[in-house]
């Protein structure tokens, strides 16, 4: 008996076609998915370049903070990080008002206190300069009335003994100027 081979052939282009079609699909999502994978390598890229410049910001920040710490003061000099004390900084600023009566409630910051306390302790300066000078006046003064009160008990002596020997006199007048 004879076969006929007619069907044979259509059914392998069927699984051909399929398979063709299969393969078009699994091919489309393979480029759909590196599209993906190439936006999501951008992002990753962008992020890290934000990473970077955030990491950059925060460490003049800090570096700011530590200078700006280290010369105001008030941080925990045993500490790693120089991190200036708000509150212990706000109490100095209470102790300079009540030393520097000048500052007033209005100055709620050392750079607004500052020209007021500089004013304050310069007019002290001066005040202080005209209290030595006149110090030193007083003194020259009552130098020259103990020096004057002195030659006066000289003479007076002198004139009650006037057999004193002219050196003994010299000699006692070098001794009381020293």
């Amino acid at each position: 008996m004879a076969r006929s081979n007619a069907g044979k052939a259509r059914i392998g282009i069927l699984w051909l076609v399929a398979v063709g079609v299969m393969f078009l699909v699994a091919l489309f999502f393979a480029w759909i998915s590196q599209s993906e994978l190439t936006a999501e390598r951008d992002k990753v890229t962008t992020a890290n370049q934000e990473k970077t410049e955030t990491i950059a910001k925060m460490e003049e920040e800090l570096a700011l903070r530590r200078d700006l710490s280290s010369l105001l003061g008030w941080y925990d000099r045993s500490a790693e990080e120089a991190r200036a004390d708000s509150a212990a900084a706000r109490k100095g600023l209470e102790d300079l008002k009540t030393t520097f009566p000048d500052i007033g409630a209005a100055e709620k910051d050392f750079e607004t206190a500052l020209p007021r306390i500089v004013a304050a302790f310069g007019e002290e300066q001066r005040k202080s300069a005209e209290l030595r000078e006149r110090l030193r006046q007083e003194v020259k003064e009552h130098d020259g009335q103990r020096r004057g009160q002195r030659e006066r008990a000289k003479r007076s002596r002198d004139a009650r003994a006037p057999g004193r020997n002219q050196a003994e006199s010299e000699a006692e007048r070098n001794r009381d100027d020293a």
